[in-house]
């Protein structure tokens, strides 16, 4: 339906002034001063020079650098050729690759001592050898930890107590046998011993078990309780070998096999008789043991 009015016309610019894009004000270029040539401007009154002349001397936003060159080093302010040799040391070399500002340990310029358990050092410019673990350096020779000694096989070589030196073995570590069945073999202060073990003898160089007869004498035995080195006599009155004859006792005495004649007995010419026979082929002579044991009476 038209009213008779038109409606108002609406027209949208197809740009903006730049002046009145951003709220009117006008924008201004960035200052870019600042950024030129920094290096310049900060080195332009500085003057970098350290006096060698294996040096590349140069300043560098505003500090100055000195740049050793290729093949040379800058020790204590005197240049020095790689591999020039320190003054007044063993092994102290001019080497770049790994410092070309100070002087470097060379174990090539060190002789070996030829030994397969040290190693070649330098030390603050001095030459020596080092020994490598667990290694011992005993007498001039070699060993490796654990070996034992060639002579002596309760002592060892103990890096951890001692690498010059051999060093005893715990005691009880075993050691070779000395072939006796009663005999123990263990180390001891560094010395191979053999004990007697408990409840055995060893005489004259043979074992024997406890209670065991001496073979030469029954009234000896191996009585450990008493000694372990030598026969012990058996208690008196201990029964030993018998004599084969009936009128006498087999009885041991201080160590000793005895036979006593028993009471009511003549041993006459090795033969036994009661007390009151006769002797044979003389009615008149007889066994009296109140007057003789060992005649007729």
């Amino acid at each position: 339906m038209d009213s008779g009015q038109s409606d108002p016309l609406v027209s949208t610019p197809d740009a903006l002034p730049d002046a009145l894009s951003d709220g009117g004000a006008e924008t201004a270029p960035p200052d870019t001063s600042a950024d030129l040539h920094p290096d310049v401007d900060l080195c332009a009154d500085k003057t970098c020079e350290d006096d060698l002349d294996c040096t590349d001397d140069r300043c560098v936003e505003g500090e100055c650098r000195f740049e050793v060159q290729a093949g040379w080093c800058a020790i204590e302010q005197a240049c020095y050729q790689a591999n020039t040799v320190a003054t007044g040391a063993e092994c102290r070399v001019c080497d770049p690759g790994r410092s070309p500002t100070a002087w470097t340990d060379s174990p090539a310029l060190c002789d070996d001592d030829t030994l397969p358990c040290t190693d070649t050092i330098c030390d603050a410019g001095s030459c020596g050898q080092q020994l490598q673990p667990d290694r011992c350096l005993i007498a001039g020779a070699c060993r490796v930890a654990g070996e034992l000694h060639p002579g002596n096989p309760c002592r060892s070589c103990d890096p951890g107590r001692a690498t010059d030196a051999w060093q005893n073995r715990p005691d009880g570590n075993p050691c070779p046998a000395d072939e006796l069945s009663c005999t123990a073999d263990r180390c001891q202060a560094g010395q191979c011993v053999h004990p007697v073990e408990s409840g055995t003898c060893l005489i004259d160089g043979s074992c024997y078990a406890r209670d065991a007869r001496n073979p030469n004498e029954s009234c000896q035995a191996c009585l450990p309780a008493a000694s372990q080195a030598d026969w012990t006599a058996r208690g008196h009155g201990t029964a030993c070998a018998d004599d084969g004859l009936g009128c006498t006792r087999d009885i041991c005495d201080t160590g000793s096999c005895t036979h006593p004649l028993s009471n009511g007995f003549c041993l006459i010419d090795g033969a036994c008789h009661a007390e009151g026979t006769a002797q044979p082929n003389v009615a008149c002579r007889s066994c009296v043991t109140a007057n003789s044991t060992s005649t007729w009476s």
